[in-house]
């Protein structure tokens, strides 16, 4: 399950046991209530620019990140839009 968190002025997708690896390089969209994978070139899209432990890790704290719960761990992945 994947909620839409928004809360003082970013946006965090949190993805509860997803099976998906968002390689960083790669890109994300909000997709209703979910983060999917997308081309880079589609309007909306968010790249992966980092894979942390910490959301306080991502270089730009005013960037969207993603939550990834699984087994336990947790992933950040830290967003930058595409323009």
């Amino acid at each position: 399950m994947i909620l839409l968190l928004a809360t003082g002025g970013f946006v965090a997708f949190r993805v509860l046991g997803s099976s998906n690896n968002f390689a960083v390089g790669s890109c994300v969209k909000q997709d209703g209530n979910e983060a999917k994978q997308v081309d880079c070139s589609e309007k909306g899209a968010f790249s992966v620019v980092s894979k942390e432990t910490k959301r306080e890790d991502c270089a730009d704290q005013a960037q969207p990140f993603v939550l990834i719960e699984r087994d336990g761990k947790t992933e950040v992945l830290c967003l930058s839009p595409k323009k």
